[in-house]
């Protein structure tokens, strides 16, 4: 396991736990701070303030984004993760974070998510989904949750791909903002409800 850390917010400098080998790939620094300062300061959904979100991490890993948005005010996140040992690294970045009231670890595949258990408290507003590559899994999963009524109307996507992807035609999802950085590209979306 190696070692990265909360950039920003009141859990700031906290260091978190990864997996080693290829079974996760945490977002590194220089994309998290990045992605933050655009989500912070962005213009396309009004009003926008951390203390007002409720996140959801799928493909969580080490939990890293939704662990940077609560220390950055969020309300709570909810960590979707399949992986057994990406779990207990979930857990242990809680813990490292004191968060344990405001977060919730669910095991379950994000390719088949159902609907959202009471303690998920859904739906969410800020949504990250750092899926595996080369497998076009977001445009897989994302409609589901969808569906299933994980997501609150105006929410905003926070998608990580592989930088060829160009994502469309995933539902009632607008790209908003597209940034690349070295072999990844970022989607920034807003979902709106038929």
């Amino acid at each position: 396991m190696t070692d990265i850390s909360i950039l920003g917010g009141k859990f700031r400098g906290t260091k978190l736990l990864t997996l080693k080998g290829d079974n996760t790939r945490p977002t590194t620094s220089r994309i998290a701070e990045n992605i933050f300062n655009i989500l912070m300061h962005n213009k396309f959904v009004e009003n926008f303030h951390f203390h007002q979100q409720k996140v959801l991490d799928i493909f969580a890993g080490s939990g890293r984004l939704g662990l940077e948005a609560l220390s950055r005010g969020a309300i709570r996140a909810v960590f979707v993760e399949n992986h057994v040992d990406a779990r207990s690294i979930i857990r242990e970045n809680i813990m490292k974070c004191h968060a344990t009231g405001i977060t919730k670890l669910f095991t379950r595949s994000a390719l088949d998510p159902k609907e959202p258990p009471p303690q998920a408290k859904a739906p969410f507003s800020l949504i990250f989904c750092d899926a595996p590559y080369y497998q076009q899994l977001p445009q897989q999963v994302i409609p589901k949750f969808i569906e299933y009524g994980w997501i609150e109307n105006n929410a905003i996507f926070c998608i990580e791909t592989e930088k060829e992807v160009e994502l469309v035609d995933i539902q009632n999802l607008t790209a908003v903002d597209r940034r690349i950085y070295g072999n990844t590209r970022i989607h920034f979306m807003t979902y709106k409800k038929n």
